[in-house]
């Protein structure tokens, strides 16, 4: 049979697995008899199946408890669901993408066609894919290969553009490849879970350069698909109304597409009348709406006991999921008459003593006794719990500074409050109330914006000693009422920049000794502190001669000659002369002499920012006859070879 799609299955520990689907039947789960056995102990043993119908795939939950979580919703029922495109699906601690047959594969692939990567004179870039699709809240990537053609050893730098800050990591920004040798650089995307991160195609460009030569460039097109996700958030208040009273469903779309609700009731003991304000809903990525609904009973009894009566609002999405969630609530229905009205018989004596009782008796106004907030200081989205004893009231009413927020009946003593529309001190006020009659209780919530670091990046990780270079830094916070950025004592602020909205920019300038780390810390509102770190390492700067060169003693041709440096043999640079015409370096023997700077070739740093060495030993008076330089060989490319002077040797000749 043909192939129809294919399973990617991404286990808990970070292995991947790829099958191909060819059956009409493909069973997922723990037991070893399933074509696809998942070796994960939250997943159970003949969890879901794939399955052909109708041309399209379906996936089928065969475990009801723990269900599969489908389109960003658990789903526990065993109704067929079609996946027409890339299906993220979660079972347990593992989760498995499905990719249809005309997918772009997620995996590397053995071979790469050469027409369609980019091509340069010295170097070839290879993409894994040129569409990545990705889901928020989790990672997927790609390799990019770069090869050197160049014939040399070269220093290449990779940067993604195009991108919303922190979605793109490469595994290394920057490679050195010797000639014909390739790189394998990973491009991890990971979007955040966010409901106002649309999903779409977001096009990138992967940009690859040559640093020792700034027009060699390629740049890739990648184009990032970012799926959706849903989410719904549901809350009935109160969850026990009085008959013929009024409640309301809350509900928040989580999740970052629109979201279309089909909103009902369900009456097991069919006794009741529900009246729902809206009954089809549609709400768009993080919006909240609201459903009114009144119950009524159909009968109430003469005399008795008031009974609770259950029922249930159905709330359900359409959509691919088509979950169905069911919020339990309950009415509450008292008799015409209570049993004392009861007594046909009653004498007339007694009648007329307990109108006179229910005359006289005063009914005692409320009283809280203990009102309490389980936290007096929180973040700023943190749920605090109002807990409170208090006698004779009918209702309880919670305000925050003055406005009410909800209204509870008489038996509730618990509250959950969530703190996320709110910012510095609130005063939370109890309200019991009896009639006409009340009594209050109001308790300081102090609600403060904790502080976060959202990004610190440095444009670069790696310095080279003894040369002077910038740093330039980023960073955004929020919450932060101070920031502190340490850095080495002998780097100096060069610029700095503060566009507001808790972004900086800093350029730092200096010469580095050793390995560093560069620690922002940033102190909320109540003292607390967060801090970020950028480690940034240290290499030696080393040049290499262009042709075989004599090493003086010092930064002139008047000095005696030190040694000899050889041909694209790497040298040591300890410094250059104030002149920066000369500079001086180390052999890989240990000996030590100055050259000229513009006769050596130095990847990676510029020369003319060496530390400059002013130890410098007397200079020889001019008669002295200065060092003559070796002659270079003659290669093809010269136009003429020069000439040695009779019965001089080759290493006397001047080139």
């Amino acid at each position: 049979m043909a192939i129809y799609g294919r399973l990617d299955v991404h286990e808990p520990a970070g292995a991947v697995k790829s099958y191909r689907l060819s059956k009409e039947v493909t069973t997922v789960g723990r037991a070893p008899d399933n074509a696809i056995v998942v070796a994960d102990p939250s997943v159970s043993d003949r969890h879901c199946r794939l399955q052909l119908l109708d041309g399209a795939v379906h996936v089928i939950n065969l475990d009801a408890l723990a269900g599969i979580m489908f389109a960003g919703s658990l789903v526990r029922d065993s109704l067929p669901r079609p996946m027409r495109e890339v299906t993220r699906l979660a079972l347990g601690k593992t989760t498995i993408v499905f990719y249809p047959s005309d997918s772009q594969p997620t995996l590397p692939m053995t071979s790469i066609s050469e027409n369609t990567r980019p091509m340069h004179a010295l170097f070839h870039v290879d993409l894994e894919k040129s569409v990545l699709d990705v889901y928020p809240a989790s990672s997927s990537s790609l390799e990019i290969a770069i090869t050197n053609r160049s014939g040399r050893e070269m220093p290449f730098t990779i940067e993604v553009d195009g991108l919303p800050n922190n979605w793109a990591k490469l595994s290394q920004s920057s490679a050195r490849l010797g000639a014909d040798d390739t790189a394998f650089i990973i491009l991890s995307v990971a979007p955040a879970r966010r409901a106002d991160l649309k999903p779409g195609d977001y096009p990138a460009t992967i940009a690859i350069r040559a640093t020792e030569n700034n027009d060699s460039e390629a740049l890739v097109g990648l184009l990032i698909r970012l799926h959706g996700f849903g989410g719904l958030s549901l809350a009935v208040e109160p969850a026990l109304v009085r008959d013929s009273k009024a409640l309301q469903l809350f509900m928040l779309n989580q999740g970052n597409e629109d979201l279309r609700l089909a909103v009902s009731a369900q009456d097991p003991e069919s006794q009741l009348d529900i009246d729902l304000t809206e009954r089809d809903v549609q709400l768009a990525a993080g919006q909240r709406g609201i459903v009114s609904c009144r119950v009524a009973s159909r009968s109430r009894p003469l005399v008795g006991k008031s009974r609770k009566i259950p029922f249930a609002l159905l709330v359900q999405a359409d959509n691919d999921s088509a979950y169905l969630a069911a919020i339990p609530a309950s009415v509450l229905v008292k008799p015409r008459l209570s049993p004392r009205h009861i007594g046909a018989a009653i004498v007339v004596i007694a009648a007329i003593a307990m109108t006179l009782i229910v005359l006289l008796a005063r009914i005692p106004p409320p009283e809280i006794s203990s009102f309490a907030i389980s936290q007096s200081q929180v973040a700023r989205g943190t749920t605090v719990e109002l807990t409170w004893r208090a006698s004779s009231a009918e209702r309880f009413v919670i305000e925050i500074d003055r406005a009410a927020i909800a209204e509870l009946d008489a038996d509730a003593s618990f509250f959950a409050l969530s703190t996320a529309d709110y910012a510095d001190p609130i005063e939370v006020a109890l309200i019991a109330v009896a009639g006409e009659e009340t009594d209050i209780e109001k308790r300081q919530l102090d609600v403060y914006q904790a502080a976060t670091i959202r990004n610190f990046e440095a444009d670069q990780q790696q310095m080279f000693r003894k040369v002077e270079g910038e740093l330039v830094l980023t960073w955004r916070t929020e919450g932060a009422v101070s920031s502190d950025l340490r850095f080495p004592a002998h780097f100096n602020i060069v610029s700095e920049e503060d566009p507001g909205e808790g972004t900086r920019k800093l350029v730092l300038r200096g010469v580095p000794e050793t390995d560093f780390d560069l620690v922002l810390s940033v102190q909320d509102e109540i003292g607390t502190h967060i801090e970020g770190r950028i480690s940034v390492k240290t290499a030696d700067p080393e040049c290499a001669p262009s042709r075989d060169l004599p090493l003086f003693a010092g930064p002139d041709r008047l000095y005696d000659q030190a040694d000899l440096a050889l041909s694209n043999v790497p040298v040591l640079v300890l410094g250059r002369a104030e002149s920066k015409d000369w500079m001086f370096v180390e052999l890989a023997s240990g000996e030590k002499g100055w050259g000229r700077l513009s006769d050596f070739f130095c990847a990676g740093f510029d020369p003319t920012a060496l530390t400059v060495i002013t130890d410098l030993p007397p200079l020889p008076t001019a008669t002295q006859t200065p060092t003559p330089e070796p002659a270079l060989s003659p290669t093809a490319s010269d136009a003429a070879a020069p000439t040695a002077t009779p019965g001089a040797t080759a290493t006397d000749a001047e080139t």
